[in-house]
């Protein structure tokens, strides 16, 4: 079987093409149309083993450039359950604890050796890594979210814009905390900027070769598709797509000291994105993040970044968005793991969340006919993408474990309901 990239839906696609499962390209495709959107990639695993995987649209903005089978893009904040699963690896390895305060202050066992910009609020020693972890560190948006006030910080600090994560946390640690550590949850992105520091103070590596390290080779994930992104074009990869502004402009975070440009396109310039590695920076795909829940929680919920819980009838999600990124990650207890990537955000203060209306698709499909599905494909000759080669079923079936029980997600009749 080779990569197909022919262009049967009027959007091209890339990837491995399995007749049984054309239906999932017929969603994408129409899905995307409906939406405008020029770039996209749905993968879904079953126990570990990715059964579809599959890129649709175009590299660059002109839409002339089809889609590699390699393409990479950010998953906003699909970062987060990265982050989480690596502190885990270093309290599971016994360097790091999820009781330990995060900042020194000069008394304790804090994580973090950084000195404040001006006095810290007295609950800042209190706030320990398990508080980060769950959303649960003292800090909310109402007011503005801190970790998005790159411009302001460098004023006040008196560096370039945007400051280092370091001088972000210096200048962080200087607010007031909004509650009492551990007495309330707030979405906090400041928290996982700071686990992205204690990630390299404890591992002694960047952020970079951290998540690489201790999170992805052990899902057999190769370095080169788990990156950090840039903060302009000219440090894309060539396997990144393009990211979709969707016609937004904003103040250039990077002016004047890294760019002559006082405004940018709010996917490159508008904000900090290799300062948000460890909350949204990271770029991927979403087989990648398939290998990772094979083996991770990473819902947004106690436990995330923890071993994968045992089956059962549960579920965990997690979303993200950002300019020019819109995820979604779906984990279920019987073993069916669904992932999407976009590579842009819908309109600002909007409801949609396109990664989350593709994803709740599939999710309903695989609540209708998963288990039938699996009976009525054994022993048959359903081919699935594995380790990036096809695998017929009646390979597996010589060698097989519970694993390789894969099957056909949805029947034909399924195209027009979902069309």
């Amino acid at each position: 079987m080779q990569p197909d990239t022919t262009r049967k839906h009027r959007i091209p696609t890339a990837g491995f093409s399995i007749p049984e499962l054309s239906s999932l390209d017929t969603l994408m495709s129409s899905f995307m149309e409906r939406h405008d959107l020029s770039a996209g990639t749905l993968a879904i695993s079953r126990n570990g083993v990715i059964v579809y995987d599959r890129k649709f649209g175009w590299q660059d903005a002109g839409r002339s450039i089809p889609i590699r089978p390699d393409a990479i893009g950010r998953v906003a904040s699909l970062s987060k359950p990265v982050t989480a699963a690596a502190v885990h690896r270093l309290v599971e390895d016994g360097v790091l604890r999820l009781d330990q305060p995060v900042f020194d202050l000069g008394h304790g066992d804090g994580v973090l050796k950084i000195a404040p910009l001006g006095t810290p609020d007295g609950r800042l020693k209190d706030v320990t890594v398990e508080h980060l972890l769950h959303h649960r560190g003292g800090w909310k948006t109402r007011g503005g979210d801190l970790s998005f006030m790159s411009r302001q910080a460098a004023e006040e600090l008196g560096v370039p814009s945007p400051p280092s994560r370091g001088d972000m946390a210096r200048w962080v640690m200087g607010q007031a905390l909004q509650y009492t550590p551990g007495t309330d949850w707030a979405y906090s992105n400041v928290g996982y900027m700071l686990l992205g520091l204690v990630i390299e103070q404890t591992s002694g590596m960047d952020f970079e070769a951290a998540v690489q390290s201790l999170v992805f080779e052990a899902a057999g994930v190769s370095p080169d598709r788990v990156r950090v992104g840039a903060n302009s074009p000219d440090g894309s990869l060539p396997t990144e797509w393009f990211y979709d502004s969707n016609g937004s402009t904003s103040r250039n975070i990077q002016y004047p000291h890294h760019s002559r440009d006082p405004t940018a396109p709010s996917a490159f310039g508008g904000w900090d994105f290799k300062g948000h590695c460890a909350q949204g920076g990271i770029v991927t795909d979403a087989a990648a993040m398939l290998a990772l829940a094979a083996h991770r929680n990473v819902g947004l919920e106690e436990g995330i970044g923890a071993r994968r819980r045992d089956a059962g009838g549960w579920k965990a999600s997690h979303r993200g968005s950002h300019p020019g990124s819109n995820s979604m990650v779906i984990q279920r207890g019987d073993g069916f793991d669904v992932c999407v990537v976009f590579n842009r955000m819908p309109q600002a203060w909007s409801d949609e969340h396109h990664g989350s209306e593709v994803a709740a698709m599939v999710d309903h499909l695989l609540d209708e006919r998963y288990a039938e599905e699996i009976e009525r494909s054994v022993g048959g000759h359903v081919s699935v993408v594995r380790e990036n080669r096809a695998v017929s079923y009646t390979h597996l079936r010589a060698h097989e474990t519970p694993e390789h029980l894969v099957c056909r997600l949805l029947l034909e009749k399924k195209k027009k309901k979902y069309s």
